[in-house]
């Protein structure tokens, strides 16, 4: 979905820089609340002493299905709140601490994206602008706008953030966003998300040019011709650098029932 927002931009902003950005969300596991009775039962032992937990916690299985109603609110109040007046001026505290990539030169060139269909452009018949929506995955909210827009929706995703799990009070509670993460927001038109390098500019999904690196090294000094035998321990770690890889090289995946296997 993220990818088809992304393909609807360029469409209708052919010559302009699309930004990305995310936000992530802090401790989100931690923001749906256990009730009293079953306090006990998600408590655990760290040395001698027993921590009863009033939150859910990472990893356990419930977890991620809790904390669902959550993000599905956040993500359709932040998608709502983008043509709210104000807001920008109400988080413009947060908004300046962001880092902006320069703006493109006279001889940067865009990769077209043709209209269809299916993908008509983020403009609607009558000529009125979407809203920009959120894609949030766990606790990172991905975003891809113009730079004219890109202020109302961070804007939009803090406002929403703040509404959801309250609005920053550190003598009650830590902040729901994670303002050392937002500290180091780079808004580009390349940016990895999610362990993907995502450029508007050329419109490509790819793998990390370092994270090639390190798959290619692990290749070439432990999985030769010569080898004829490997432990467990090796096998994942290779299954779990190549299933990244077919993330974005999918016909990766046909190979990964003969690891599996193995």
């Amino acid at each position: 979905a993220f990818c088809v927002w992304l393909w609807n931009l360029r469409i209708s902003y052919p010559n302009e820089e699309i930004y990305l950005a995310f936000i992530d969300i802090s401790s989100c596991f931690r923001w749906p609340r256990i009730a009293p009775d079953l306090v006990g039962a998600f408590g655990f032992v760290m040395g001698s002493i027993y921590f009863a937990a009033n939150a859910m916690v990472f990893g356990s299985v419930v977890s991620a299905s809790t904390w669902e109603p959550f993000r599905r609110a956040i993500a359709a109040l932040a998608t709502s709140y983008y043509f709210s007046s104000g807001l920008v001026r109400q988080h413009w505290s947060l908004l300046q601490l962001v880092q902006w990539d320069s703006a493109p030169g006279p001889g940067v060139r865009f990769a077209r994206a043709r209209r269809c269909g299916l993908n008509p452009g983020v403009f609607r018949d009558d000529g009125t602008r979407m809203a920009t929506p959120h894609f949030i995955y766990v606790d990172d909210n991905l975003l891809a706008d113009i730079r004219a827009g890109m202020f109302r929706t961070l804007a939009a995703a803090a406002q929403a953030i703040f509404t959801v799990l309250g609005f920053p009070a550190e003598g009650v509670r830590q902040c729901a966003v994670a303002l050392d993460k937002w500290k180091e927001l780079f808004v580009s038109y390349k940016l990895v998300l999610l362990g993907l390098e995502f450029n508007t500019r050329e419109m490509t999904v790819s793998i990390p040019h370092a994270y090639r690196l390190e798959v290619c090294a692990l290749l070439n000094d432990h999985w030769h011709r010569g080898r004829r035998s490997f432990t467990i321990n090796e096998v994942e770690a290779l299954v779990g650098k190549l299933g990244r890889i077919g993330q974005a090289f999918r016909p990766m995946y046909h190979l990964m029932g003969s690891l599996y296997k193995s």
